[in-house]
């Protein structure tokens, strides 16, 4: 027989070893014999889990915790007493080692009462079954008593479990512990507390009377309306140039506070709700501060030519009048449609009363390029644009020099590294110079060309892109310069250099590159109306030039001029002639399918992902007409 030694807390053996319980031993005998009852032979590791599967039972016992009688730990509310009677404190009652006990300190007489140092009394709140508050009171004195000895696990007065042997007396910072408080972060979070800046914690703002939905609406303008509606190429990280630069003057000048607040309103809603409510109680008592302190301002003739005012007028003047009715479905996939915030502010109509007083202001001041504000002069072009694409007219401020220069920087940039020397896009009209094609309407339409490169670049996701803001600002500059485009009328040539055919080539070429800027270019929301107007005049005029007696050299711009044109036809009684005319074209040029088509049109401006699907529902209903 041989035995195997291993270290172990004392255990009482289980064949009924009589030995001592109180005494513990430091190891533990195990009979590896293989004549033991019930006991399977096995190796080191078998030994090792039944040492500690007996040791771990073992200890189990030695510290088995008494059960608890309540389920949950009373509450206590601190309560200050100044004197003790007799009838409060009742610690006969109680076992000398319940802590509820009085000691001996407390249980004199009520004569001596006055003596006594002040105790805290623990009021314990416990909720009944008919939820009524039941209050019981106990006395803890603040100096330390010292334990009586050992005593039973519960005390039988009250079932509290009875403090151990040397447990450690409430002391005054532990009192403390007991106040039933709101539960607080060991470690204060200074965003959690000032909203992550979103509230003003020490009353700053230019506001008579803060509250938190006009905080609101400053966040939403400040830190979502304004980055997105002139994106800038700031880093990762930090503030939006603009954003900063016309906050910043807000703080300066109160009426500028209101009208950002205001304008942030309006955003807010048509982001909730595709509407907006101006004359709803808290933005309108907004607007009427702003109305107020402008009337103050413009009397003020030091006050009334700076950028803040032209701003705040500004803001009322595009946002008054709402036209954001739901139209008719868009034919086209438009990209971008919500780069800086087009798709929402495309939806204003300005107030000719206070667009006219912005701009008899900034001719006081000189002209746009005066204009000092961060963005400033870029916002009043945009709007120009965008009131001027919804009109079918001329903007009305002239282009700015470093937008100018963004148009240069675009074309330089699709011809450079990675991207071919020679530009596909709009390469097609240079051999139509002599059908009355201008100079100015080549440099035009090469900057679509380009724009629609960095478009399709985007889309795609390559690299060697241009960034959004960059893109945004060079868009709106080159719709600028497409709606500055002169008809054919406009231009003053001489009797001699007229010609019917080469008028209504150029007309038919601006029109349908009018139509290619609000599917691509400049995507103004609810567009039918637009492109409706637009389709009635590219009819007429492809009319007039006669598209059966056309020579072979003008097959691909037609085929240009009918696919546009009847992509924005949908929906439009002149859907109908846009079809017929394309399937001729194709009958006559041989073109048997859409992806032919396609390369051609791709030679003029054509950007497949906005205008394919529209073209191939059109090729299916041409074909249709003209069966092979």
């Amino acid at each position: 027989m041989s035995n195997a030694v291993a270290p172990a807390t004392s255990a009482r053996s289980k064949a009924g070893e009589s030995s001592n319980t109180s005494e513990q031993s430091t190891f533990l005998f195990v009979n590896e014999s293989s004549g033991a009852p019930r006991y399977k032979s096995g190796n080191r590791s078998d030994v090792r889990a039944h040492v500690r599967k007996v040791s771990a039972k073992q200890f189990g016992l030695t510290h088995k915790v008494p059960r608890k009688r309540a389920e949950r730990l009373p509450r206590y509310a601190p309560l200050m007493t100044q004197g003790l009677d007799s009838v409060t404190i009742k610690g006969s009652e109680h076992h000398r080692n319940c802590p509820t006990s009085v000691p001996k300190i407390l249980q004199a007489s009520p004569s001596s009462s006055s003596s006594l140092p002040a105790a805290r009394t623990l009021i314990e709140f416990t909720e009944s079954p008919s939820k009524t508050i039941q209050s019981r009171e106990f006395i803890k004195s603040s100096e330390s008593v010292e334990p009586q000895g050992l005593g039973t696990a519960h005390c039988h007065a009250c079932g509290l479990p009875l403090d151990k042997p040397g447990h450690k007396p409430i002391n005054q910072k532990e009192q403390s512990s007991l106040i039933p408080t709101k539960r607080i972060p060991a470690k204060s979070n200074p965003v959690g507390i000032f909203g992550a800046g979103r509230i003003d914690p020490f009353s700053s703002l230019p506001m008579d009377e803060t509250s938190n939905y006009a905080q609101e609406l400053l966040d939403h303008a400040v830190t979502y309306t304004l980055p997105g509606l002139w994106p800038d190429d700031a880093p990762p990280g930090e503030v939006n140039p603009l954003s900063k630069a016309w906050f910043t003057s807000s703080l300066r000048m109160p009426l500028l506070f209101h009208a950002l607040i205001y304008s942030g309103s309006n955003h807010l809603d048509y982001m909730r709700h595709s509407a907006i409510y101006p004359n709803a109680p808290k933005p309108l008592s907004h607007k009427l501060i702003v109305i107020q302190k402008l009337n103050a301002a413009l009397s003020d003739p030091n006050l009334a030519l700076r950028d803040e005012v032209i701003l705040a007028i500004l803001i009322l003047a595009s946002q008054e009048v709402f036209i954001g009715k739901k139209g008719k479905r868009n034919p086209f996939n438009s990209p971008l449609q919500s780069l800086g915030w087009l798709n929402v502010y495309g939806n204003f109509k300005f107030v000719p009363q206070h667009t006219k007083a912005v701009a008899d202001i900034i001719i006081m001041r000189g002209g746009l390029e005066t204009l000092e504000l961060h963005g400033l002069a870029e916002i009043i072009v945009s709007g120009d644009v965008i009131s001027a694409t919804n009109a079918l007219t001329k903007p009305g401020w002239p282009q700015l020099r470093r937008l100018v220069n963004l148009i240069t920087s675009i074309r330089v940039w699709a011809i450079s590294p990675p991207w071919p020397l020679i530009q596909t896009q709009a390469s097609a009209f240079w051999s139509l110079r002599s059908y009355g094609i201008t100079d100015s309407m080549l440099e035009v339409f090469d900057s679509i060309g380009a724009l629609t490169h960095a478009i399709g670049v985007h889309l795609q996701g390559k690299p060697f892109g241009r960034y959004l803001g960059t893109v945004h600002r060079t868009r709106t500059a080159i719709q600028h310069s497409l709606l500055l485009l002169p008809t054919f009328d406009e231009l003053n040539l001489r009797p001699k250099e007229e010609g019917v055919e080469k008028k209504n080539v150029y007309e038919c070429c601006r029109l349908t590159a009018l139509i290619y800027g609000v599917a691509v270019v400049y995507p103004v929301p609810n567009s039918h109306g637009v492109l409706q107007k637009l389709v009635t005049l590219l009819q007429v005029a492809l009319v007039v030039l006669n598209i059966e007696s056309c020579g072979s050299d003008l097959d691909g711009v037609l085929l240009w001029m009918v696919a546009l044109g009847g992509i924005a036809a949908l929906d439009k009684p002149e859907r109908v002639w846009f079809a017929s005319q394309l399937g001729g074209l194709m009958r006559k040029q041989g073109i048997g399918d859409w992806g032919d088509a396609e390369d051609i049109l791709e030679s003029f401006l054509w950007l497949e992902s906005a205008c394919g699907q529209g073209g191939h529902m059109l090729w299916d209903e041409a074909m249709g007409r003209f069966l092979w």
